[in-house]
This record gives C-alpha cells, sequence and structure tokens, in this order.
C-alpha cells in the first residue's frame, strides 16, 4: 500500500471536497432507486456510514469560520435526512460517529479536528484505526 500525495481526492485540499463525495453518495442511490430497487435498503445501510466518514474528514479538513452552521445545514439536508434513520452503530463506528447520529454540532467538530490531527500527527495510528473499523 502507497500513500500518493495528489494522486486521489483523500489527498488533495478540494474546496468542495464533502459535495463532490455527497454527490457519488447520492447518484449511487439514485442508481439503485431506479435500477436495483430491491437492493435500496442495502444500499442506504452501506453509504450511511460512508456519508459519516465524509463528513468527519470534511470537518478535519476545513477552517470554516461557521462550521457550525455549516453542519446545522448538513444535518437538514435532504441526503443527511434520507441517511439518518441508516446511522445505527455498534462498537468503534458507535463513539467515532454518535456526534453525528446525535446531532450534536460541538461534538462533531470535535470529533472531526480529532481525527484529522490523528491522521496528521500520529500516521501509523491512524492507519491502524483504519484497519479495525
Amino acid at each position: 500500500y502507497a500513500i500518493r500525495p495528489n494522486a486521489s481526492l483523500t489527498h488533495q485540499h478540494l474546496a468542495d471536497y464533502f459535495e463532490l463525495h455527497t454527490t457519488r453518495i447520492q447518484l449511487f442511490i439514485e442508481e439503485y432507486e431506479h435500477n436495483m430497487p430491491e437492493l435500496l435498503e442495502a444500499c442506504k445501510q452501506t453509504m450511511a456510514p460512508i456519508y459519516c466518514r465524509y463528513l468527519l474528514s470534511a470537518i478535519a479538513r476545513y477552517d470554516q469560520p461557521n462550521l457550525k452552521h455549516w453542519l446545522l445545514q448538513i444535518f437538514d439536508s435532504p441526503l443527511f435526512q434520507m441517511l439518518y434513520p441508516y446511522m445505527r452503530f455498534t462498537g468503534k463506528k458507535k463513539w467515532i460517529y454518535g456526534p453525528i447520529r446525535s446531532k450534536n454540532t460541538a461534538l462533531c467538530i470535535v470529533a472531526g479536528k480529532s481525527a484529522g490531527f490523528v491522521k496528521e500527527k500520529l500516521p501509523s495510528l491512524f492507519a491502524k484505526a483504519k484497519q479495525t473499523r
């Protein structure tokens, strides 16, 4: 496994990082809705933790002056509302994504910024945590 800077969305600073990923998730859901409706529920169950991971990553990446206001808008968005019922996590995911499930903006910011700090300053610990998710 090799990390190549600037070779993927995860290593680039993109102003619209979260929007790109949420668009991707929305397209997946629409594809299942139109072509495989019998698998739509499974798709949403799969997409919910991915969405949460992108949300925490967006929080970690951006120093937005109105991050709390931005999060409140995210919580009101149609995609968040669609995936919210599927945000029932257990184990580690419950601790990591719990602030999102509870819609607690302060805890979301702490969780996102903490994850970003660990990823940047303690990459081996971050890699180990990712292996066991």
